[in-house]
């Protein structure tokens, strides 16, 4: 959700010219969730559910035979862990037939802020059987 992270991420992608990502196709927002898992899960979540599963939607219709799904998502911070979480619990709800397969970046071997390992268990637990 954080316009420097996505823009980053389209720049080294379209530099590499081996991937490339849409404007459209990426959903953006200046505000975070401040290494705050359930602020991810419980406000980010649900306020943006309806944009981002639209434009998982209009991915999907693009696609001539759907497999499955591959999410990349940060475990540090509150948007990858909490948004991250609540976004593959809907793509389960919605596309329970296809595989997801959630590719973790892990963070440093010491946190950054004393409630990493928190988040990292509240986000391991949401998922687990998804």
């Amino acid at each position: 959700m954080e316009p420097k992270v996505i823009n980053q991420t389209l720049s080294k992608a379209a530099q590499s010219g081996r991937w490339k990502y849409g404007q459209h196709s990426c959903f953006c927002q200046k505000q975070g969730s401040g290494n705050n898992w359930a602020y991810g899960y419980s406000v980010h979540g649900p306020r943006h559910e309806e944009s981002i599963m639209d434009l998982i939607q209009k991915e999907v219709e693009k696609c001539d035979s759907l497999s499955g799904f591959f999410i990349i998502m940060s475990m540090a911070g509150g948007t990858g862990s909490g948004l991250g979480a609540f976004i593959t619990q809907n793509l389960q709800d919605q596309y329970s037939n296809f595989l997801k397969m959630n590719h973790i970046i892990w963070p440093y071997g010491t946190g950054e802020t004393p409630s990493l390992f928190m988040r990292m268990m509240l986000f391991i637990r949401s998922v687990q059987n998804y």
